[in-house]
């Protein structure tokens, strides 16, 4: 795996941990929609990340209830996210 798919795995991990979010909020967030979708997935896989269908707000029709795809960090993830930012720490100090 290279540094760059670490650093989006980073990134992705610590934007889920302060909550969880629909998958179309991520990839705005995230700022990818092509290869990002592809990443949720694969970061799913690897057990980093859990999905689940729940309601949603609807932003065109207030009253009409729709059903999200969500994304939260796993207690996997968050133990890997915890050790890659204590690693980020050890190579800024030097």
């Amino acid at each position: 795996m290279n540094n760059a798919k670490i650093h989006r795995y980073l990134k992705i991990l610590r934007i889920l941990r302060g909550k969880p979010m629909y998958t179309r909020q991520l990839l705005n967030i995230i700022g990818s929609w092509g290869d990002g979708y592809s990443l949720i997935i694969e970061m799913s896989s690897l057990g980093l990340i859990e999905r689940y269908t729940a309601p949603c707000q609807n932003t065109h029709d207030a009253g009409q209830l729709r059903w999200c795809k969500y994304n939260k960090i796993s207690d996997k993830g968050l133990k890997i996210l915890e050790a890659l930012e204590v690693l980020e720490e050890v190579s800024a100090s030097g």
